[in-house]
């Protein structure tokens, strides 16, 4: 059976699926060699896909965390709890409190931590970390804009006053914008950052950045956690753009994590001794972004087209192989305040052609730019079957493919943007505000809204439930869904995957435990266990 017969053809047959992925994983398996060489018992390597953006632990926003999430630490982590809540766990504050109002908060500071660069903890590192974000005013600067001011009682104590509640208590476990760095550098340019220049209280320092090669971090002697259980002793983040790169050198030893595993390569993965694939629900979802302010997908009904064109299925059950879920609303389905009436649009060409007559285009006249991450393979392949069912409807779409601080830089300049941009995006705390703020809201300068989408109506909807998740979350529920129900009426972007994350690692080194969270491997909770691997 055809995956669609809206169009009398479909871009992909599931027998001729099925029979690609059974001779890849005859083909793998069978060439699969086992190698049990013990590794580094005091190193881990892990393989990211793109380098360093920014050291600035106040205006990174991206694949940063990485590095930064074991050099720097929040105030407190956030834990998801098994039954749907969540608790705290403490870091660099040992507990807090709230005014009854939601405008008070008190957060009671750890003593005797020492920066990486020889100052003393105290609440001063902490006010003038926050105030560092506010007065940037980059990446997720936006989470702490209830803060009107922060006091310092003694040097354990540090008290923020906000204009309106907010929850700190989530803000504060942030995994963007929310660490705390050392006095001494809290003051410095933006240029200083740049060159790779970092001193937190984590469990790691950074040892030395080669551009577009590696970051190598090493352990902190005076770190205040201590280093009296099996901790690796150092951490190489190397970068790997190439996936097929990144699948070798995992099955060779030569790494012991690897991000970004093409999902054809995850049975032949499971099938290694020495490897452990783990599957996990995510606050990640994937999409293309259409940009609204860029002729002539500045046309609404040209937007509408194109997600009528996209197979939907085809994504979720073939390219991703299961891995994923149909998205119901740009907001995933297992965060809160997701807008689950929605009814988004489903793979019929004809009605994508009728779109396009209503848009006053002209078929066959109309050329298009889709730029993605090329190290991402279901990218890839959503976008050839994207242009081959445009073409079918007198669209034609040229792919760039390309890295991804590359095609940011591109897709933020209005001149150089993309019609379609890829994007696969992830909170900085839990609220459903991070999609819609981060992603959609007006920005100025430009960061993540690649869409460059414009809205007061929006952008209106998305402030007020902000101001109003901290004391009533119906209410901030209601407005979220309403942002979002514009956000599908207005065709803004094409939702095609809730994710589930895929973790590969060598099984010498001691099991993750994932968290939605944090887009990040905390290391210092690892070793590498005795014997082969």
């Amino acid at each position: 059976m055809v995956l669609s017969e809206k169009d009398g053809a479909s871009p992909m047959k599931p027998n001729r699926i099925y029979l690609v992925i059974a001779a890849a994983v005859l083909l793998l398996a069978g060439s699969c060699k086992r190698y049990s060489r013990p590794g580094d018992p005091h190193k881990v390597v892990y393989a990211m896909y793109a380098d360093m953006k920014d050291w600035d632990p106040a205006a990174a926003y991206s694949l940063e965390v990485m590095a930064l999430g074991n050099i720097y630490e929040p105030l407190h982590w956030f834990v998801p709890d098994s039954g749907g809540g969540y608790h705290f766990r403490p870091a660099l504050a040992t507990g807090y409190n709230s005014s009854s109002d939601g405008l008070s908060w008190t957060f009671h500071l750890r003593r005797g931590v020492t920066f990486h660069d020889g100052q003393p903890f105290t609440s001063r590192a902490v006010k003038k970390s926050v105030e560092r974000v506010l007065r940037l005013g980059q990446g997720a600067a936006y989470i702490w804009r209830a803060v009107k001011s922060i006091k310092t009682p003694d040097d354990s104590t540090v008290v923020f006053s906000l204009s309106y509640p907010a929850p700190l208590d989530l803000i504060a476990a942030s995994q963007y914008a929310s660490w705390i760095m050392s006095p001494a550098i809290a003051d410095c340019t933006e240029a200083f950052f740049r060159k790779g220049r970092a001193a937190g209280t984590g469990p790691y320092r950074l040892k030395e950045w080669k551009t577009g090669d590696r970051v190598e971090l090493e352990k902190f002697p005076e770190y205040w956690g201590g280093w009296d259980k099996p901790h690796f002793s150092n951490v190489v983040l190397k970068i790997i753009s190439e996936a097929a790169t990144r699948v070798q050198m995992i099955r060779r030893g030569d790494i012991d994590f690897a991000g970004l595993i093409p999902t054809e390569n995850i049975a032949a993965m499971r099938h290694n001794p020495d490897l452990s694939v783990e599957i996990v629900p995510s606050w990640r979802n994937m999409m293309f972004l259409l940009n609204t302010d860029k002729a002539p997908t500045n046309n609404i009904y040209l937007r509408r087209a194109i997600l009528h064109a996209f197979d939907y299925r085809a994504a979720v059950e073939y390219i991703l192989e299961g891995m994923a879920e149909r998205p119901v609303a740009p907001v995933p389905q297992n965060m809160w305040g997701h807008a689950d009436d929605l009814t988004q649009p489903e793979f019929d060409l004809n009605k994508a052609r009728a779109l396009l007559k209503k848009s006053g285009l002209k078929a066959g006249d109309i050329h298009l730019r889709l730029a993605y991450v090329a190290s991402v393979d279901a990218y890839e392949k959503c976008a050839l079957m994207l242009q081959n069912n445009l073409q079918k409807i007198g669209i034609q779409l040229e792919l760039e493919p390309g890295l991804w601080n590359v095609l940011w830089d591109k897709a933020k300049n209005p001149e150089t943007a993309p019609h379609i941009q890829s994007m696969t995006w992830w909170p900085s705390y839990p609220t459903p505000g991070d999609w819609l703020n981060g992603l959609f809201h007006t920005q100025s300068p430009n960061l993540f809204n690649l869409s460059h989408y414009h809205n007061t109506v929006f952008d209106s909807l998305v402030d007020g439930a902000l101001a109003l998740e901290a004391l009533n979350r119906p209410a901030a529920v209601q407005r979220y869904q309403q942002a979002q129900r514009l956000l599908y009426e207005e065709a803004v972007a094409l939702f095609f995957a809730d994710l589930k994350v895929r973790f590969v690692q060598r099984r010498s080194v001691s099991p993750l435990k994932p968290n939605p969270a944090y887009e990040m491997i905390y290391f210092y909770n690892l070793y590498r266990k005795q014997g082969r691997s």
